[in-house]
């Protein structure tokens, strides 16, 4: 969701809550109930937004930082079931939220993204491979960022 507060209508605002934080919330909650294989893991997709700030994304960056805490949290309290829970977070991401206006972004991309590119989804999917398959079960409330470096420059 782009817009500054004031511009935006408010059942938008409650919308991206609701996917970013309250579904996955309620997700989470039913999946509590569930018997687990050990080990087990949950990768939640969360953002760079919830930790650098970016003009006209309040809302949305409100939303990840929900849900990176819920996350983090879950990971503590889940640890003892042998259920590791960590965030991916993505940064800049060759997806429509980025918008239609490919020049421009491009010269976002290239002054701040230290790789210089955006990236891709099948980047952010091995991440989060790896998070449910490969990582050990010590990663317990993990954050990775998945930003071509953007998050190393802040």
């Amino acid at each position: 969701m782009r817009g500054a507060l004031g511009e935006l209508d408010p059942a938008a605002i409650v919308e991206t809550h609701e996917s970013n934080l309250i579904g996955p919330t309620l997700l989470l909650r039913a999946l509590s109930d569930l018997r687990w294989s050990n080990p087990a893991s949950v990768a939640n997709i969360g953002s760079i937004s919830a930790t650098r700030t970016i003009a006209r994304r309040s809302v949305y960056a409100a939303s990840k930082v929900g849900l990176k805490r819920l996350a983090m949290s879950l990971g503590v309290e889940w640890a003892p079931r042998g259920i590791c829970v960590s965030v991916v977070a993505p940064g800049i991401i060759a997806t429509p939220f980025l918008g239609s206006d490919q020049s421009r972004l491009d010269g976002w991309v290239k002054e701040r993204v230290p790789s210089g590119r955006t990236g891709t989804p099948a980047e952010v999917a091995e991440v989060v491979r790896y998070i449910v398959l490969d990582a050990p079960d010590y990663l317990i409330g993990a954050r990775i960022a998945v930003d071509g470096g953007m998050e190393a420059t802040a």
